[in-house]
């Protein structure tokens, strides 16, 4: 699974944007350690939410599906 960074769309789709598709919202339970660093880096510019994507993306582009 290959997916630029850059093509990931960030945030919620603006309301009555046809082309936006939903982008259902995952809740997530995180140690304290993983929340500090995760919320120093949203002060720092990065969103959580953008941290999480490509997180997620590096994860499964270096992790692929076994079978």
């Amino acid at each position: 699974m290959e997916v630029a960074p850059g093509r990931l769309r960030t945030g919620r789709p603006t309301k009555g944007n046809e082309r936006g598709g939903k982008t259902p919202a995952t809740t997530v339970r995180l140690p304290d350690n993983l929340r500090s660093e995760l919320n120093e880096r949203a002060k720092a510019g990065t969103p959580a939410s953008e941290t999480i994507r490509l997180a997620l993306v590096e994860y499964f582009e270096n992790h692929p599906k076994a079978g």
